[in-house]
Parts: structure tokens; C-alpha cells; sequence
């Protein structure tokens, strides 16, 4: 069986849309905050755990392919100067990008994470389930009741015992219910919505056909970057053409983000498209790391009033298998500290996170002249770099990534042992998400954050809470900062209780 009914779109369609483009219909949209391009054309690809790949369009300087190697960068001028605290360059002529096609033979399919010492800790931590008359949770893939075909997928992507956020939002997905659900990086939420859905399509059975001249996907999930919406094609590998009448579920994946940093509007503008179904007759479901109290609010929009809300362990705050280390780095000191600490560690994979695009240019190609294997990820850089980038990163030839938070949520790259914070993020939950990058599925990793007391005190007050929650060791200079900065509204705790995300219908 290879249905054809999920779409995945890192922004909805664009009425501007290019009607002449012959690459038209052929995958999905980009465009909006981070990475997103207006003009840019919906496309179409196929399967279950299908053959085919998006095309992206954008904008750049030419369309050339570039390792790097010291100086310079290619631009493809992705718009908007919200990509995670990005600043917009000046825009090139516009190119068009067609990703290669990803492997064909079983073992690339269905390759996957080896679980890391700590990963049956995730049996201990707390579930908090708020709503009414929500499902039980169910202990293994088999309660779910799932067919044949997938519970065989499932074995075959090494999927042997549920994690929390898998427990309880499968059955409710199942079950109908709309949701919203906060569980560290790191804890399987992209299978958590995944396998229910297509256990739905797969036991309703599929209606769409390669042959029919429109394409209805009965599935959108839509995420906030290029990256994060093709590693969830290589989970699902199906993809079909646009037509919303028959959209039964609507996911937002790093919801937060997709409510928020310029994304909102795009949303508000895909749930009023025509023929999409009001809110209660689909399924909205809503998953993250983080859902601050006014992303909650602004959610209610798009979920029915009756949604269940499920919150696993210390949410909102760091992951645990996570040591975190804040050193006091002033601001013309970084460099030199950076390439000590980088010294140290030797060839281990390590990402690390700068504010800027031209930055995270700028400190790659210092890195290079230091004779330190380094790649760079953005905004600016052309898709077909970003994929080499992170090719480059994941196979070890460049064992250094520096990234704008364009890399800083939901991107899964295996043995990342360091995140380097050279620059502090402007809010505590990107803080969350960067260093989540590293202890996933188990594994234990570290995260290095450089202080800066001239731009970073702001920080100081949540900074030590997300500390303190995960039993990081707090330094006696951090505690004092963050005691003499006032910041308005913020508490440093959550309403007394253990979850630091919570419904805030409560």
C-alpha cells in the first residue's frame, strides 16, 4: 500500500504562486518567518515511504555548491528577518533548487537512532494529562491496535518500547481528540503524531490515486524550517498534490514557533484558505518542546475547546541528559575561548550557535583559519549548501557546524556530543531548544553557553531556573545577576508545579 494523502509545508500556499513554473505541484511550500519564500511553488511527491523529494525555489547569488573552506558564502536572500534573530541581507536573482532524490534501498529508509544509556529513564518521568474524559495510556505499540504493514515499519525503524509523549498521544490521536503535547527534544514526538494518522489513512483506506488530476492530502503538517520538514518526509515519505476539502488532520509540529516569530499570520491565512475544514470537523494536533502561556492562548484559535493537553516531565526546561556549563565570556574574548574549548574536544561533533547570519560566516571561516574543520548553516546560504552542510556535519567531515537558530529545533543529527552557545539566544525557550540538539534519544551530551555581561543579563533570571530544574550546578556570579535583574512578569516558578510547561486553563 503507498497512500498518497499527507502533505508536509513549512508555510502555506502563497496566492502569488507561479503559475507558468513547471515544477509546479510537485512538493511543498516554503515561505513565511525563518526560511520561507513567498514566491515559492507548491510541488508534489509520492508513497507511503515514497520515492520522490520536494523542489524548493529561492533566491541567491547564483546556484553553485560551496564546502567551506574559509571565506564567503552563497545567498539565496530566504526573505524575512525573523529566522531566529537573523538579520535580512540583500536579495540576488532568484533561483530554483531541486534536492536529489533521497535512497531508494531498505536499509536507508529505515535507518535509525541507537538509544543512548539513559533512554528506559524516560519510563520515570512524570505525565501530566489536563482536559476531560482524555484516553488511558497505552504501554506498548501493540495496545494501539496499529496493522499489520506498520507495526512492521515499526520494527523495521527500531522502534521497540514507546517514550512518554508516545504513551499518551497516540491513543488520543486515535481517539479523535484534539491536542496540544510538550515533551523535551529528543522524545519521539515526530512518531507520536505520525503513527496514528497513518494507522487512520491506512484503516480507513486511501482514496487518492497518482492518476487524479487534482490531489486532496487528507494530512498537513506543517514545521517551521526546510530541514525539519524534510526529515519528517524521510519519516512518513508520503506527499500528494494541494487541494484542502479533504484534510481530516492539521499538525503543527514546533508549534510554538509556528504560532509565533511571524509564522501566526500564515497560519490564521491556511486555516481560512478555501475548503479548508473549520477546526471542528478536522483534527489539530500540536506538538513541542516548549508552549509559553501566551502560545497557548493563541493556539485556542485552532483547537477545539475540548483539546487535551498532555505534558511530559520537566517540559519547557532542559533535557536532563544534558550537562550544562555557563562560562563568563566577554564579547571580544569568545573567539579565542571558542577555539580552546574546540581544541579540547577534539573531533566529537559540536554545533555551535551564533545570533547572525553573516556571523556564523565570519566565525566558520576564523574557524577554518585555525585549521578547524567547519561548516556553516543559515538562512542565507542556498538549499542545496544547507544540505551539504549538514552532509558535511553528520558524516564527520567537518565535525563543526556553526548555525543561526535556523538549526536550533527539531533537527535529529546522531552522536552530536557539544552545543556551543558563542551567542546567548534573545529568549530562554530558543536557550531550550538549541542545547537540545545534543542529549536526544538517551544519550548524554554537554552544552557550553558564553556569558556576556554587557548584552546577556536579561537572560540571567530564567537562565538559572532552567539550571536549577535539570540540577545543573549554578555559578555563585549567575545567581547574583540574575537576583539583582528585575524582569516584569517572570517568576521563577511555574505556578508550584513540577511541570514547567502547563495547561493554562488550569
Amino acid at each position: 500500500m503507498r497512500p498518497r494523502n499527507l502533505f508536509l509545508t513549512n508555510s502555506p500556499e502563497s496566492s502569488n504562486d507561479c503559475e507558468d513554473n513547471p515544477t509546479r505541484n510537485r512538493g511543498f511550500s516554503k515561505r513565511g518567518d525563518n526560511d520561507l519564500d513567498p514566491d515559492e511553488c507548491m510541488q508534489r511527491t509520492g508513497g507511503l515511504f515514497g520515492s520522490r523529494r520536494p523542489a524548493l525555489s529561492g533566491t541567491g547569488n547564483g546556484d553553485t555548491s560551496q564546502s567551506r573552506s574559509g571565506s564567503g558564502s552563497e545567498r539565496d536572500s530566504w526573505k524575512s528577518e525573523a529566522e531566529g534573530g537573523e538579520s535580512s541581507d540583500t536579495q540576488g536573482p532568484k533561483v530554483t533548487y531541486i534536492p536529489p532524490p533521497p535512497p531508494e534501498d531498505e536499509d536507508s529508509i529505515f535507518a535509525h537512532y541507537q538509544t543512548g544509556i539513559n533512554f528506559d529513564k524516560y519510563d520515570t518521568i512524570l505525565v501530566e494529562v489536563s482536559g476531560h474524559d482524555a484516553p488511558p495510556a497505552i504501554l506498548t505499540f501493540e495496545e494501539a491496535n496499529l496493522c499489520q504493514t506498520l507495526n512492521n515499519n515499526i520494527t523495521k525503524a527500531g522502534y521497540t518500547k514507546l517514550t512518554p509523549v508516545q504513551k499518551y498521544s497516540i491513543p488520543i490521536i486515535l481517539a479523535g481528540r484534539d491536542l496540544m503535547a510538550c515533551a523535551q527534544t529528543g522524545s519521539g514526538k515526530t512518531a507520536a503524531f505520525l503513527l496514528p494518522i497513518l494507522a487512520h489513512m491506512m484503516h480507513d483506506g486511501i482514496t487518492a490515486s497518482r492518476f487524479k488530476e487534482l490531489q486532496e492530502p487528507e494530512c498537513i503538517i506543517v514545521a517551521p524550517t526546510r530541514e525539519l520538514v524534510n526529515q519528517i518526509y524521510l519519516e512518513a515519505r508520503k506527499f500528494s498534490f494541494i487541494g484542502l476539502k479533504q484534510i481530516k488532520y492539521l499538525v503543527l509540529d514546533e508549534a510554538d514557533r509556528m504560532l509565533d516569530m511571524g509564522f501566526g499570520p500564515e497560519m490564521k491565512k491556511l486555516i481560512s484558505c478555501p475548503g479548508m475544514p473549520s477546526k471542528e470537523q478536522r483534527q489539530t494536533l500540536m506538538f513541542s518542546a516548549t508552549f509559553p502561556e501566551e502560545i497557548q492562548r493563541l493556539a485556542a484559535e485552532f483547537l477545539k475547546s475540548n483539546y487535551l493537553f498532555v505534558a511530559v516531565g520537566q517540559v519547557g526546561g532542559a533535557c536532563r541528559d544534558v550537562q550544562q556549563t555557563v562560562l563568563q565570556v566577554g564579547q571580544f574574548s569568545k573567539r579565542e575561548k571558542l577555539v580552546e574549548i574546540l581544541r579540547n574536544i577534539g573531533d566529537e561533533r559540536t554545533m555551535v550557535f551564533v545570533e547572525t547570519k553573516k556571523k556564523a560566516d565570519f566565525i566558520a571561516t576564523f574557524l577554518c583559519q585555525e585549521k578547524i574543520s567547519t561548516t556553516s548553516i543559515h538562512g542565507d546560504r542556498e538549499q542545496r549548501e544547507r544540505e551539504q552542510a549538514l552532509g558535511d556535519f553528520r558524516c564527520g567531515k567537518c565535525p563543526v557546524l556553526v548555525a543561526t537558530s535556523v538549526a536550533a529545533r527539531g533537527l535529529d543529527i546522531e552522536n552530536v556530543q557539544h552545543v556551543i552557545n558563542f551567542d546567548l539566544p534573545s529568549t530562554i525557550d530558543e536557550y531550550v531548544h538549541r542545547i537540545g540538539r545534543t542529549g536526544r534519544c538517551g544519550n548524554t551530551g554537554r552544552a557550553i553557553s558564553f556569558f556576556d555581561l554587557e548584552s546577556d543579563n536579561h537572560l540571567a533570571q530564567p537562565l538559572v531556573k532552567v539550571l536549577t530544574d535539570a540540577q545543573q550546578d549554578v555559578p555563585a556570579w549567575l545567581e547574583e545577576i540574575a537576583f539583582s535583574t528585575y524582569i516584569p512578569g517572570f517568576s521563577g516558578s511555574t505556578r508550584g508545579n513540577v511541570f514547567a510547561s502547563v495547561d493554562t486553563r488550569k
